[in-house]
Parts: C-alpha cells; sequence; structure tokens
C-alpha cells in the first residue's frame, strides 16, 4: 500500500509565496524598462512627425496643418478646438497652434513676423513764402502689410526760397524703413491769385506775399521782382488758368492767375419797329451792352412775331461767367405791303453766241428784307441767233409782294473783216496817240489801253485773230486771246514789229505778245494778273523768273519763237 501525502494547505500556500516574493522586483524593473521605452517612442514619434514651431513673414497669406508636417508619410490636422481663423496674419507675433495627428495631439507655435521695408510714391510740394508742411504732405501713396508712418529724414528748411530735395522716411513698427526723395519749392509770390475779366491785367504787387518784404531782405541785394508774362496776349473773353512767370535777380517763379467773369451783363434795351415777315433776333432788342467777354443771347419764352401790334419780349443776355442780366422791351409789327424795287434793268445788245451777263448793274431793294433775290426769266432769248427777245426781271418779298420789269435782248450777227478791225484799232489809235511820241511812248499808250478798256472773260476760240480783235473792240470783253489781238491790231497801226505768243498747252494756254522797237524783241503782256505785275516791255529772263514763281505762267517753246534777249 503506497502512502498518499497530502501537502498542508496552509505550507504549499507558504512556499508559492515565498517564489512570488522573488518574482516582484523582477517584474518592477520590466515595467520601468517598458514605460521608458514607450517616452521614449512617443518623443521621438513627435519630433519627426511635426514641426513645433513655423514662421511667416506677415501679410494676406494663407497656412494650414500641412505647413507644420515634418514626415510627409504622416497626415495632420488642426484639432477640433483650434481655430484657424482666429490669427490674423497681417499682426505680428506669436500664435500658440494645436494639431492632431492619430490619436496623438501637438502644441506647436506660429510666429508671424514683418521684414519687409514699406513701399511709397511721393510728389513735389510747393508753398508760398512762410507757409511749412508735413511729411505726410509729401506722399502720395504707401503700403504695407502694417500702419505706416512717415517723417522727415531732416527737417526741411522752410525759411528761404527756392527748390530742395526732401528725404521722405517711411516706417512700420516693426522698424522697417524705406526712403524717397520728394522736391520742394518755396516761392515768394502767391501760388494762385483771382482776378476780374475787364479789370486792368495785375501788376507784380498783385502777387507777392504778406512775407516778401522778408524775403527781399534775404536775398542779394534785395532785388526786386520783374513780371515777364506779357498780358497783353491774353484774351480777356477766354476764362480760365494762365502761367505767369516772375523774376527775382536770376531765378524765375511761377504763379497762377484764375481769370473769371462774376460780373453781370449791363444792358439796355430797345423797341424793335418793323413787320410780321422780319428776321428778328434777340439782339434787335438790344440798344447797347457792356461786359469783359463773349455774350449768347436768348428769348426767354418763345413770342408771337407773326402777329401784328405790340409784341412784349424779354431777352437774357448770359456772358461767358455763366452770369445773366434780363431785359424787357417790345415789337412793334406791321404788315408789309410794299413790293421789292429793281433799278439798273437795261435793253442789252449782244452778238450771236457770246454770252450775256444779265444782272450787271441791276440791284434790288427791299423795305423790309435785305436778303431779298432778283431772278431774270431769259427763257426765251436764243442768243445764238439774231433777233430781239424778251427778258423779265422780278422779285419777291417774304411777304409775297411782288414786282416784275421787262427788257429786250438784242442779239445781232457778228460781222468782222481786216478792214472792220483796222478801222476800229485805227479809231482807239487816234484817241491816245499824239504827235511826236517815241515808239516807247506809243507802246505804253496801247498797252494800259487794252489794259484798262478790257474786262476778262473766258472764251473758248483761239483761231480767229480778227473775230478776237473785234469782239474786244467792240464789246471790251475776252479772254488772253482777245487782249493779245486787240494789242496785235494797235501795234500793226502804229507800224511797230510785232508777233503773238503762246505758252505750252500744260493747262490753260495764255497768249500774249513780243514786240521789237529796235532793241531786240521783248515781250508784252496786257492781261492783269492776281498776283500782280505791268508787262510792258520785259526781257526773257524777267518774264521767265516771274513765270517760275507764278506756276509756269509764260513759259513757251523757244524752238517756235526768235531769241529773246
Amino acid at each position: 500500500m503506497t502512502e498518499t501525502v497530502v501537502e498542508d494547505p496552509f505550507e504549499s500556500l507558504a512556499k508559492t509565496s515565498k517564489k512570488v516574493h522573488y518574482l516582484i522586483p523582477v517584474l518592477s524593473l520590466f515595467g520601468v524598462v517598458y514605460a521608458v521605452l514607450l517616452a521614449f517612442l512617443l518623443v521621438r514619434d513627435y519630433n519627426s512627425r511635426i514641426y513645433s514651431h513655423c514662421v511667416m513673414e506677415a501679410g494676406d497669406i494663407t497656412y494650414s496643418a500641412d505647413d507644420f508636417l515634418k514626415n510627409p508619410e504622416k497626415t495632420i490636422a488642426f484639432d477640433e478646438t483650434f481655430k484657424s481663423d482666429s490669427i490674423d496674419t497681417k499682426v505680428p507675433g506669436d500664435y500658440p497652434v494645436l494639431l492632431k495627428s492619430g490619436p496623438f495631439k501637438y502644441n506647436a507655435t506660429l510666429t508671424i513676423e514683418d521684414t519687409i521695408a514699406p513701399q511709397g510714391l511721393v510728389h513735389a510740394v510747393a508753398l508760398e513764402f512762410g507757409e511749412t508742411a508735413t511729411a505726410e504732405d509729401f506722399v502720395k501713396f504707401s503700403y504695407d502689410v502694417e500702419d505706416v508712418s512717415v517723417r522727415f529724414a531732416e527737417e526741411p528748411d522752410f525759411e528761404s526760397c527756392g527748390t530742395r530735395d526732401v528725404d521722405i522716411v517711411f516706417y512700420d513698427p516693426a522698424g522697417n524703413e524705406t526712403v524717397k526723395t520728394a522736391v520742394l519749392s518755396i516761392c515768394p509770390f502767391k501760388k494762385e491769385i483771382t482776378w476780374e475779366a475787364g479789370e486792368e491785367f495785375p501788376t507784380v504787387e498783385a502777387f507777392e506775399v504778406a512775407g516778401y518784404s522778408k524775403f527781399a531782405q534775404k536775398s542779394a541785394s534785395g532785388q526786386e521782382a520783374v513780371l515777364l508774362t506779357d498780358f497783353s496776349d491774353v484774351d480777356v473773353s477766354s476764362l480760365g488758368s494762365y502761367d505767369v512767370a516772375i523774376q527775382v535777380k536770376g531765378d524765375v517763379y511761377h504763379s497762377k492767375m484764375n481769370l473769371v467773369d462774376t460780373t453781370k451783363p449791363e444792358a439796355t434795351p430797345k423797341d424793335f419797329k418793323g413787320f410780321v415777315t422780319s428776321v428778328i433776333t434777340p439782339q434787335s432788342f438790344v440798344k447797347e451792352v457792356n461786359d469783359a467777354t463773349e455774350l449768347t443771347y436768348e428769348f426767354v419764352g418763345t413770342p408771337d412775331f407773326k402777329q401784328e401790334g405790340k409784341v412784349p419780349v424779354t431777352i437774357r443776355i448770359t456772358d461767358c461767367g455763366g452770369n445773366t442780366t434780363e431785359v424787357t422791351a417790345n415789337a412793334v409789327l406791321a404788315v408789309d405791303k410794299v413790293a421789292p424795287v429793281i433799278k439798273g434793268v437795261h435793253n442789252i445788245f449782244s452778238l450771236e453766241g457770246k454770252t450775256i451777263s444779265y444782272k450787271t448793274g441791276v440791284t434790288v431793294t427791299d423795305n423790309c428784307d435785305k436778303d431779298i433775290t432778283l431772278s431774270v426769266d431769259s427763257s426765251k432769248v436764243d442768243y445764238k441767233t439774231a433777233g430781239t427777245y424778251p427778258v423779265v426781271y422780278s422779285a419777291t418779298d417774304r411777304a409775297g409782294n411782288k414786282v416784275e420789269v421787262k427788257a429786250s435782248v438784242t442779239v445781232s450777227k457778228e460781222m468782222y473783216t481786216q478792214a472792220q478791225v483796222d478801222e476800229l484799232a485805227r479809231k482807239v489809235y487816234n484817241s491816245i496817240i499824239t504827235p511826236g511820241m517815241s515808239d516807247m511812248d506809243k507802246l505804253t499808250a496801247i498797252y494800259y489801253w487794252v489794259r484798262r478798256n478790257t474786262r476778262y472773260q473766258h472764251a473758248t476760240n483761239h483761231s480767229d485773230y480778227l473775230k478776237a480783235a473785234y469782239t474786244g473792240f467792240t464789246t471790251h470783253t475776252g479772254d488772253c486771246y482777245v487782249y493779245a489781238s486787240q494789242s496785235k491790231a494797235l501795234l500793226d497801226v502804229a507800224g511797230i514789229k510785232n508777233m503773238m505768243i503762246d505758252t505750252y498747252p500744260l493747262r490753260d494756254i495764255h497768249f500774249w505778245n513780243l514786240v521789237d522797237i529796235g532793241e531786240g524783241w521783248r515781250h508784252f503782256d496786257t492781261v492783269p494778273r492776281q498776283a500782280g505785275g505791268v508787262f510792258l516791255y520785259w526781257d526773257d529772263a524777267s518774264i521767265t523768273a516771274y513765270s517760275n514763281a507764278h506756276g509756269n505762267s509764260h513759259i513757251y517753246d523757244r524752238n517756235r519763237f526768235p531769241a529773246i534777249p
């Protein structure tokens, strides 16, 4: 029989406890090691996952949680309790940020800093003597993420006149600075004055400021100011600003004169007496008016000038300055019952084929209308066929009053032979030539008779010398061919060697004469010219010079005519 040993339970427990007592120190050491290892891993993960501090330039910028992420393999976001829009990125400073990545939360810092200098633009400042300015007065605009302040780098000299550079410092709260250079001009005269149009133009004293005498004492030998601007060139009716230059010793300063008109026009009205058909304007009711600038006139309302009798009117007169004056008057109107008057109508004699001038010497007037029109009914005249034809002159005024005057036009056949031309030429010759005259005297007499007794009229027939001469002697009209033909007929009667000459047909052909009284050929042109000139006895060089200066008026083919000295 095997003996069964039953262990005392208390003894067995005592043994077990003794074994566990030996394990406790071992377990405690393991816990410490584990805790240290865990802390190390957490710190390493923290340092490898995020940046605890980010720095950004102030301004309109955006930032995100990714800006703090160091390990791109991780993900990160702002913690739900952190409001990213609570940070003003325009204001420098250190801002706490709460981040979240996985199960962990991280505290970090966002630093906003301003390291960029402000930007700005300056402009020139012009002062009158005795005025001062601040640094802000020179600033056109400035820009920075923070508020920008300005100051003088060095206080300018406001006590002396002239132009100088001024340094303006732009700076922000972070201490960043930018320096810009502006121009300061100090003038011993007013920058501008206002002057009333119509007054005598100002002298230099009108531009001087109160402290000018102080400036003059400071300038070398106290030079007086001299007004350089000549106001005689200023149109007083042209309101506006005019530059004024003033010189003191060697320095020239500029001011401005603002020419204004603040004075109402002065006007004296008058009644208008006329007809219901008269042309009536607002000026018709103004007798005298006085103002320095140009004026405009208008009716106030719409007066009825179509009714007979007295019509009251009001006229508004406005000057260039916008000043107005109103005057009242009356229009005393009657009905026009008087017809126009035609004077100078006469019977006309002409040759076949000649153009007829019906209105020469005829006038028409009216008691009311000044721009009356004269009409001529010549529809029954056949100027190409000999005969006597009726012609009617008429005129009608605005009131419908009409007048008619009748006359006749006699057209004769044109008869001209060498004998007839010689007879007409000799008749003229005997009236202008006296015994004892030299050839030069005869040339002169012929020249001025043709020139003074012939009226230029365009013609187209340049092939019949006898017809042209006859036309000139009988009608005293014609073109250059008629002038030259008359001259030839008279020179022939005088026994002076002559010939007719013409230009190249470049445009309108021109005719004149050559004469020889024993000294060689000379030019003889009796046609008056708008550019002037008496072409009585000209050598070739003189006529050529004139021709070159007046559109080749006398250019001719030298192969067709004899040499002319």
